[in-house]
């Protein structure tokens, strides 16, 4: 008797597995198409407050509600010297904020889009005044890895 009644709730509830619908389906796995684009194009030079700014959208919608912040490290240090900075949402997906570079060098900067609907992390790099031997081997690594997913502009 009670193989019987463990083998009937045992269906039922495996039966109830076949009740998700496409609709229901696609709600849970559906990925949405975000694009995070970083302009670091007015870093040029040292302690000045030059602006970075990150445009943010979702299935080619500007996202306004998106908590957005970056953080940059040289190259040559560990990640856990980073300047870490919140950013303003300005327009039309658009958020920024001022940084100010103490030194030149190679730098990553990693942005922080958290959303309802979107977790990203993208890295970018880009230079800053003159770059060293060094510096200059690692950028060329950058450049030329393909197994490496880091944009960014020098």
């Amino acid at each position: 008797m009670k193989k019987a009644l463990i083998l009937i709730v045992s269906m039922t509830l495996l039966s109830a597995c076949g009740l998700v619908d496409q609709e229901t389906h696609d709600m849970y796995n559906h990925l949405p198409d975000a694009t995070i684009n970083v302009d670091m194009s007015h870093l040029t030079e040292t302690e000045t407050d030059l602006p970075v700014d990150v445009y943010v959208y979702i299935d080619e919608a500007p996202v306004s509600d998106a908590d957005v912040s970056i953080r940059i490290w040289n190259i040559r240090e560990s990640e856990t010297t980073a300047l870490t900075k919140e950013m303003t949402h300005v327009e039309d997906g658009r958020y920024t904020a001022d940084v100010n570079m103490a030194e030149e060098g190679l730098f990553l900067l990693e942005t922080s889009v958290t959303h309802p609907k979107v977790d990203a992390y993208p890295v970018n790099y880009f230079t800053l005044g003159e770059i060293d031997v060094f510096e200059s081997m690692l950028l060329e690594d950058l450049v030329d890895d393909d197994d490496v997913d880091i944009p960014g502009h020098h």
